[in-house]
């Protein structure tokens, strides 16, 4: 994301309906190129921010559809442990660090849809 559009300032008014259609930017060409590196018989690891259990419904299935063999982890953590290190990152960051705002770091954590039982039993999910 920020290689990609760090020299775009982010908007006063609109700035979550920015940041989505820019993420969405990413995950497709991150697709794109993970399906090109598994076509060449390399395992790929994404790791694609899917909050919501719908936005990873659209992925398992077009991992399915594109003939992938998938596993999916899921890694979770204590809110407060959460913000702790994101904290830490927006004030030591990286050449490619996105620094997350705290309003835009609450949101996402009150979008965390966790995995139901169905979701977990239907694609095998795997915590950790």
């Amino acid at each position: 994301m920020v290689r990609l559009f760090r020299d775009e300032a982010r908007p006063a008014e609109g700035a979550l309906a920015w940041y989505i259609e820019r993420r969405e930017r990413c995950r497709n060409l991150l697709w794109d190129l993970a399906r090109d590196v598994v076509s060449c018989g390399t395992e790929v690891y994404l790791e694609l921010g899917l909050l919501q259990s719908r936005e990873r419904e659209v992925y398992y299935v077009r991992a399915r559809a594109d003939g992938f063999r998938f596993i999916v982890h899921v890694l979770d953590a204590e809110r407060s442990i959460r913000r702790e290190r994101v904290a830490a990152r927006n004030l030591s960051p990286g050449l490619y660090t996105q620094i997350v705002p705290p309003e835009f770091f609450e949101l996402a954590s009150d979008a965390w849809e966790p995995p139901c039982e169905a979701e977990r039993l239907a694609w095998g999910l795997i915590d950790g």
